[in-house]
């Protein structure tokens, strides 16, 4: 069993020039990954005939998935499906249900219609239409080279569409046959990259594994990652990065904390929040993380609370009180209050001492989350 591996090539020169970022490839590519699928090459090139055909034929020989992303419209601009014709050496023929389908979008939306938009009904020999509910600039899948060609429109919505409509369960069916890669990550705290890099190295350097470091902070991450063919042989190694980076492990794999406060705030719709620690970066996560946050009643305060916003007695069942206060020199304390839980703890500050003051609030916050976490669940 192989390994598939996935290209991806996004188009269009508002992206090259920076005028757009480009979301669309990191979206697929992430569920790619998900999937066990091998993302191999990520490229952006403006809207230039000769420099797509290229970036087409660099790909090409390391690539099994080719993922194509904009250049469907109508307009001159527009030439993607011609540049995929060209290089597959399929013809492009027109769908006439999809230029009926089209028509009748522009029609119900005022357009007029002209003959230069049945170019977006045109699409090369054998291929398969990836519908866009969003838009009128349907997909379109094409096996030519011995590759699986998707050809997905520009604006995300529409990426999105084609997404659920075709792509999610086509790759479902069709990753089975890969040998997946497995990546196995650890995020510490307390030591520096090179320091972490240099436990580590002694133990993967018998392993077929790729090994990576990276610092985002206040964590340094570890990952290896190798072949699903592959995991009995290297459950050793694992066992033994485990135990080298247990006394710095923070959290493996997957980052725990969205998805826990999000929980912990889906009954309770009003938070009082108050924060002279962490300069606004709890309040900062919460707003991300927290779903229809505008919905949220919300208190914030970057300061100890007046006397009159300290809850006494029963708090009801929709509200959550959290105050984080510099309690002593040494010592930040910690109370949160809600209608099921009551916590007051502290947390010394001393194993921080030596980092620079900038960072101090983000390391923090992090271990506030990680001790709020690891009580409210043994509660």
């Amino acid at each position: 069993m192989k390994t598939i591996r996935a290209s991806h090539i996004a188009i269009g020169t508002e992206l090259t020039s920076a005028q757009t970022l480009n979301t669309n490839s990191p979206t697929i590519a992430k569920y790619l990954q998900e999937m066990g699928i091998k993302n191999q090459m990520h490229i952006v090139v403006p809207d230039d005939r000769k420099l797509i055909m290229q970036s087409f034929d660099f790909v090409a020989p390391e690539t099994d998935w080719l993922f194509v992303y904009g250049g469907l419209g109508p307009t001159t601009d527009d030439f993607t499906r011609d540049m995929v014709s060209e290089w597959s050496g399929k013809e492009l023929q027109l769908d006439e249900s999809v230029w009926s389908h089209i028509q009748d979008i522009l029609t119900q939306r005022g357009v007029v219609v002209r003959d230069f938009q049945k170019h977006q009904a045109m699409f090369p020999v054998g291929a398969h239409v990836m519908e866009n509910s969003k838009g009128t600039a349907h997909g379109f899948h094409l096996s030519a080279k011995g590759k699986e060609i998707f050809v997905l429109p520009g604006p995300p919505k529409e990426v999105q569409s084609v997404l659920e409509n075709y792509l999610r369960q086509w790759i479902q069916d069709h990753s089975v046959k890969s040998d997946a890669e497995i990546t196995e990550i650890w995020n510490t705290m307390g030591l520096g990259e090179s320091e972490v890099a240099y436990q580590i190295e002694n133990l993967v350097k018998d392993y077929d594994v790729v090994v990576g470091y990276r610092v985002h902070l206040p964590y340094v991450e570890v990952k290896i990652t190798y072949l699903k063919s592959q995991e009995d042989k290297n459950k050793p190694l694992v066992a033994a990065i485990e135990k080298t980076l247990r006394p710095i492990l923070i959290y493996k794999n997957k980052y725990p904390y969205p998805d826990f406060f999000k929980s912990f705030f889906q009954s309770r719709s009003a938070l009082t929040l108050i924060d002279d620690v962490t300069r606004g970066g709890i309040f900062a996560d919460f707003k991300l993380w927290v779903n229809e946050w505008d919905k949220q009643t919300v208190s914030y305060f970057n300061h100890p609370a007046p006397p009159q916003l300290i809850p006494n007695g029963t708090i009801p069942p929709h509200m959550a009180w959290i105050s984080i206060t510099q309690d002593t020199q040494n010592a930040v304390r910690v109370i949160l209050k809600s209608d099921t839980l009551e916590l007051d703890f502290d947390i010394s500050t001393d194993p921080y001492a030596k980092t620079l003051a900038e960072r101090k609030p983000l390391v923090l916050k992090e271990v506030i989350y990680r001790q709020l976490m690891a009580r409210v669940s043994t509660t």
